[in-house]
């Protein structure tokens, strides 16, 4: 997309050749022009070629000594072209519109590079022609180019050889995508927070690839080599729109003395933010035909090539034994728990708490760090619920400060602060505060939480958590309004599910709602078959199984009344190894994926045992009823 010399602008617009002066010499010396008259001489080709681009290794003719005599300046309204002996372009300075200078920097006759500078305002720099497409902003007008406008796969291999080359760390930092440009992509939470971690890792990671890689100074790019781009269609449970990235992309370099060394430098992922414009997700490294971590450099799906390497995983990370170790421990640690008074316990929970944290400081990727701080978390805001460890949230606020400091990818922090609000709460009630009190600030914490981290895992549960709040105290009108946020915000994600069933639940009264599940047996059910007799929907899970004994006398009395029975365990096996010891005579169903009740999701379950009692027109009665007194009520006003 080259740009054309402007045929339109006057000879007023210029005033004066000598104006240039002041444009040079403001955007590449910081001095300010002498007047007019003076500079007029100063444009000879000696002078003119001696303006060198600010940017350093730009390609370009630059004439022998005994030769830059020999060129000519020719001049118009629009400013000056240097031309060598041959009358073969060399530079072209013209006048920009808005101010500053547009310079124009060219090789065997065509223009492969230009600048266009003005004081106080943003450089751009340009690649075209034979040099390829690359197009860089400079905001602060410093001479260092600190975002790319536009700049091709190809050309993001040959930026980050560059950056290893010249060990400039902004160079290849400026390569990864930026905060507004991951927005743009439309990613599940699951692949955003993925892509945030491993872009947060290439801060650090750029010191070590110096290191591992070891390119000299006379290193240089030879070829780009990804392959074909793939693309990641957008899906109803997934990324909201198409993405189209290479995988496992590497780039070619020759090395050595005599440029006899020939190396293979795996970059990872080169994923497309914008028209011709791609960035880098990943750490460089040598490839090593003895090492399996190729197959950890690829971000959005895995390369054909490496399908079945991939399936083994990454390689262990170097304190599996340490790790080891302290898992041990901190296993013996839980359990001393029991053993111990309950006024002793704050201190094993604060051992345990340094020993998860450990363990996610020995971890090799942020993510599986992730996995520790959110165990951490989870530990302590148990401990404070069950009134063992007293500074357990002040912790929590701690963690969560260093956390947001240390993850690019907003998932990490939201959790923890998630927790620590929890924690917070139940803190306060165990310390005997106005409860009304205690409840006010917990909602305000939890909105603020919401505010602050918006589409991520700790501000969905914060959501859930008013929903479920509202629900309860019976204000239908502001859980709806809360479900209806989250599942708008995150519609793919269990949490926007969950909440979108809670709205098709709070809303079902009076209504025939179709629900289809299966039974423990893997049969087929349909709450239609059951039209003609009132039912009970019963969900429950082995941990919070309360009502069986009052539903079976409840059954006892209203014969024509059908119970169907919803285990919502996430393992099937505590599920049967629950009814085996307690059997329950009610049609029992079961449809767990992954850890998640299908048939909870639906009908936005928050918190079992709950129950929903359906007329034999097949109607909803009545919803989200929390034990069988209640149901009694309904059935005995119905």
């Amino acid at each position: 997309m080259r740009m054309q010399m402007k045929k339109h602008i006057s000879l007023s617009f210029v005033l004066s050749l000598g104006l240039f002066v002041a444009d040079l010499s403001a955007a590449q010396t910081g001095e300010r022009a002498p007047a007019p008259a003076a500079a007029a001489s100063q444009y000879t080709a000696p002078n003119l070629l001696a303006r060198k681009p600010l940017l350093k290794n730009i390609d370009c003719d630059n004439p022998a000594p005994e030769d830059v005599a020999k060129c000519t300046v020719s001049t118009s309204s629009e400013g000056y072209i240097v031309k060598d002996a041959n009358e073969r372009t060399l530079r072209v300075f013209l006048a920009r519109p808005e101010g500053g200078v547009q310079a124009g920097y060219f090789k065997n006759g065509t223009e492969v590079f230009r600048q266009l500078t003005a004081s106080k305002k943003p450089s751009e720099f340009r690649w075209m022609n034979s040099a390829g497409s690359r197009w860089g902003i400079d905001d602060n007008a410093d001479g260092v180019i600190d975002r790319w406008k536009m700049i091709s796969a190809e050309e993001v291999s040959l930026e980050a050889v560059a950056a290893l080359t010249s060990k400039d760390a902004q160079q290849f930092l400026r390569l990864a995508p930026a905060a507004e440009e991951l927005a743009t992509l439309g990613l599940n939470n699951t692949t955003e927070s993925k892509v945030r971690q491993k872009v947060a890792q290439m801060k650090d990671g750029f010191a070590k690839a110096l290191t591992g890689i070891g390119l000299s100074p006379k290193a240089d790019w030879v070829q780009f080599s990804g392959g074909q781009p793939g693309i990641v269609p957008a899906s109803k449970d997934g990324n909201a729109l198409d993405v189209v990235s290479y995988e496992n992309v590497s780039a070619i370099v020759r090395d050595g003395e005599n440029h006899d060394e020939i190396k293979t430098i795996i970059l990872g992922t080169i994923v497309k933010v914008g028209d011709n414009n791609w960035r880098l997700i990943g750490v460089p490294h040598l490839d090593d035909p003895n090492s399996q971590q190729i197959v950890a450099d690829y971000t959005f799906y895995a390369p054909a090539a490496f399908g079945e390497v991939a399936q083994d995983g990454p390689p262990t990370p170097q304190g599996a034994g340490e790790i080891n170790q302290i898992i041990e421990e901190i296993g013996e640690k839980q359990n001393s728990l029991a053993k111990v008074d309950i006024k002793d316990r704050a201190a094993i929970h604060e051992e345990i708490l340094g020993l998860m944290l450990k363990c996610a400081a020995l971890q090799s990727t942020l993510e599986d760090a992730d996995l520790w701080i959110r165990q951490a978390a989870d530990l302590v805001d148990g401990g404070v619920r069950g009134n063992e460890y007293p500074d357990g949230s002040r912790k929590l606020e701690i963690l969560f400060q260093k956390v947001k400091e240390q993850f690019q990818s907003p998932e990490p922090a939201a959790y923890v602060k998630y927790k620590q609000i929890m924690a917070e709460y139940y803190q306060r009630l165990h310390n005997g505060e106005d409860n009304l009190k205690a409840i006010v600030e917990w909602m305000q914490n939890l909105e603020k939480l919401v505010e602050d981290y918006g589409k991520t895992e700790g501000a969905a549960r914060a959501m859930l958590e008013l929903g479920g709040y509202y629900e309860m105290m019976q204000n239908d009108n502001d859980a709806m309004k809360w479900y209806q946020k989250l599942a708008a915000d995150m519609p793919s994600s269990d949490y926007g599910k969950r909440a979108a069933g809670a709205v098709r639940r709070i809303g079902s009264v009076g209504k025939v709602v179709p629900f289809t599940s299966k039974t423990t047996a893997d049969a087929a059910f349909n709450l239609a078959q059951l039209k003609g007799s009132p039912v009970v929907l019963y969900f429950w899970d082995s941990y919070t199984e309360t009502e069986s004994a009052a539903l079976k006398q409840l059954a006892a009395k209203y014969k024509d009344i059908k119970i169907v029975s919803i285990g919502v365990d996430d393992r099937p096996e505590s599920l049967k190894k629950y009814l085996e010891a307690n059997p329950l005579p009610f049609l029992q169903l079961y449809d767990t994926v992954d850890g998640i009740s299908q048939a909870g999701q639906y009908w936005g379950l928050q918190i079992p045992p709950m129950m929903i009692y359906i007329d034999a027109d097949g109607k909803v009665v009545r919803q989200n009823i929390t034990n069988t007194a209640n149901l009694l009520k309904v059935i005995e006003e119905k």
